[in-house]
């Protein structure tokens, strides 16, 4: 009898000094004997937000950090079952402490998380706590057919879309975009358009064309315009060769046209004009073109003679 006892002794002692690992676990073991205190836990799972009736398989292990603290084992009595799990600290109690799950081909997010307290306990066999794993989705993200971002989210975990501008394009996503991740993977798909502009000429506040143009195409002006007693200078502000990112318009610009004998430019020829280009033969004072009346690129007698030639024709 007494060789029974000691026995049973031994194989008590054996028992409580063995690391604690659920039988084939993923996550390995736990050494009892290399901390001070322990908490009990009691629980049961859901897997993105469904309660979980059969626990076999299930392979949970709680850390701090990522330092394995303890790992559960798949209990019944009664036709209930739960988890239980010894978690252990080198602190009586202020350690947060997380859990993962595993699925035979996963981790699992487990989004519980437990204040760790001497002697405490969470949960009982009959009224287990509820640890909630979370299966990991694949967010994809594609832009005018490209993978923008492609990364791990979980059920309930917020979506961040991020910022689409372009200059001289439209975003849009053509895709719904939920505000988080379901328990699914998801592909969003968004897209820019190229915009269009209104591109305007205008003569004496008239519309002489005016078309709308996608962003950056080339600009083709219409023909010089004309009008009676004046000289067409362009185009206000000067034409871009390509379309900007807003609506443009141009204007036409004047000057009063003149006979070029008429240097002065008072609408008259006679001995004035005269007077203006002996001056600037002189003093080479203004406008060499304006002078020039023969167009021979230089201001001489000869701009004097066609001044008087023109006045005996009048």
């Amino acid at each position: 009898m007494k060789q029974v006892k000691k026995l049973c002794c031994i194989v008590s002692l054996l028992l409580t000094t063995l690391p604690l690992a659920a039988q084939g676990s993923h996550w390995g073991s736990v050494n009892p004997h290399d901390y001070q205190y322990d908490m009990t836990l009691y629980a049961t799972i859901t897997i993105d937000g469904v309660a979980q009736t059969d626990l076999n398989g299930a392979d949970i292990a709680a850390f701090v950090g990522d330092e394995l603290r303890g790992v559960g084992r798949v209990e019944s009595k009664d036709g209930k079952s739960w988890i239980y799990m010894r978690v252990y600290s080198n602190s009586p109690s202020g350690e947060t402490v997380t859990f993962r799950a595993y699925n035979g081909v996963n981790e699992q997010h487990v989004a519980t998380t437990v204040a760790f307290q001497s002697m405490g306990q969470q949960g009982m066999p009959s009224t287990p706590f509820t640890l909630d794993v979370l299966n990991p989705y694949t967010l994809t993200i594609i832009i005018d057919g490209n993978v923008e971002t492609s990364k791990t989210l979980y059920m309930g975990d917020a979506i961040s879309l991020g910022t689409h501008k372009r200059r001289g394009y439209t975003f849009e996503w053509t895709t719904p975009t939920p505000a988080t991740m379901p328990a699914a993977d998801l592909t969003i798909e968004g897209r820019f358009t190229i915009n269009q502009y209104t591109v305007t000429f205008i003569v004496d506040d008239v519309i002489l064309q005016q078309v709308k143009q996608d962003f950056n195409t080339a600009i083709t002006p219409p023909a010089d315009p004309s009008k009676e007693g004046y000289d067409f200078t362009g185009w206000t502000p000067e034409v871009d060769a390509r379309v900007p990112d807003h609506d443009v318009t141009y204007t036409a610009t004047w000057v009063e046209s003149f006979a070029r004998e008429d240097v002065n430019h008072d609408g008259t020829i006679d001995t004035q004009d005269v007077l203006g280009v002996y001056d600037f033969m002189q003093n080479a004072e203004g406008d060499l073109n304006r002078f020039d009346v023969n167009a021979d690129g230089t201001v001489d007698t000869q701009d004097v003679l066609k001044i008087y030639e023109t006045m005996q024709n009048l």
